[in-house]
């Protein structure tokens, strides 16, 4: 179980879509309880419990070490995932800008990250992207990158940092810590479950 993302993070940008995890989560309320689950995160297993299911093995995704590459000359921020709402990419795109116009030494943002054909926020995203002052120290891509180049960009990135509201495990985030690279990330529910907290920056610390 990699947990369902809660509809009332979709519902603003895609109606169909939120409807669909309501019927998940609603699916789950209804299966019998005596089923046996296995979740990759004790947030995950948690929700589960919380569901009423008693018969929950936590199984943690391994995360592969990265190759020990050197940090990148000039600084670079990474953030890996899908561009989807409750992944809160234009909210990142946003706090670059604001250290950007603070700092002097202006840091590279990196979003390795697809966005479906049609998607409101997708659309949303690049526009906001588009907008930015600082665009031109933005790369997007948009295509799949072989996992040792993404394993690279994990060890020579000099920050993760992810805003995403809603995680059930959080990989990047760990497969940076991995790398060796610190990463900073709101709370989300899976991440902080599997980390202990540790990178978790409160709403308030983070304005």
């Amino acid at each position: 179980f990699h947990n369902v993302t809660p509809a009332r993070l979709l519902y603003r940008w895609n109606p169909l879509v939120a409807a669909r995890a309501a019927l998940a989560a609603a699916q789950l309320r209804a299966l019998p309880k005596g089923l046996r689950w296995i979740a990759v995160s004790p947030f995950n297993r948690q929700v589960l419990y919380d569901y009423g299911f008693r018969q929950v093995d936590l199984v943690p995704l391994v995360i592969e070490p990265a190759p020990g590459d050197e940090k990148s000359e000039t600084p670079l921020l990474l953030f890996v995932g899908r561009i989807t709402p409750s992944k809160n990419v234009a909210e990142l795109l946003r706090g670059h800008e604001q250290v950007c116009a603070r700092s002097r030494r202006r840091p590279r943002l990196v979003i390795v990250g697809a966005r479906k054909p049609r998607c409101r926020y997708g659309d949303w995203f690049e526009r906001c992207l588009e907008r930015s002052r600082w665009r031109h120290l933005v790369t997007w891509e948009q295509h799949s990158l072989a996992y040792r180049r993404l394993l690279e960009l994990h060890a020579r990135a000099w920050l993760y940092v992810s805003l995403s509201l809603h995680e059930g495990f959080g990989v990047p985030v760990c497969q940076s810590v991995a790398a060796g690279t610190p990463a900073l990330y709101l709370p989300c529910g899976g991440t902080e479950s599997v980390l202990n907290g540790v990178g978790c920056v409160r709403r308030g610390q983070a304005e």
